[in-house]
């Protein structure tokens, strides 16, 4: 039969701070947004303010879409109301398909549709 051996005030503090330096680099590392893919790959006069946007020197505008056109007219709506939003024409707005980044990981899709009652149960 085996008994339980006695804590320490040293251990438990040891222990303690353990844990808590453990939950928070787990925090940290869960709060730090992911790199902007779009930074390495800028042309001259190229700016990126997040994932989803260049804007040139010369009011060229780029949306970037993660996720692929399948007939909804998805990027058509997004170039238009980009251009309206901007006040820009609607030429000055061009779409591109994003590169693979964590950057447009969407994890709350993960968690919802058809599919998720399936998976848990």
């Amino acid at each position: 039969m085996s008994t339980l051996g006695t804590v320490t005030r040293r251990s438990f503090l040891f222990g303690a701070i353990a844990l808590t330096g453990g939950v928070a680099f787990g925090y940290y590392r869960y709060a730090t947004p992911p790199e902007n893919p779009l930074e390495k790959d800028l042309g001259a006069g190229e700016a990126t303010f997040n994932p989803y946007l260049k804007i040139s020197s010369d009011n060229r505008i780029t949306i970037i879409a993660p996720r692929a056109e399948m007939g909804q007219g998805s990027y058509t709506t997004l170039a238009a109301l980009l251009a309206e939003e901007l006040d820009v024409t609607l030429d000055q707005v061009t779409i591109e398909h994003g590169p693979a980044s964590a950057a447009y990981y969407n994890a709350a899709a993960m968690r919802e549709g058809p599919c998720h009652s399936l998976t848990t149960g």
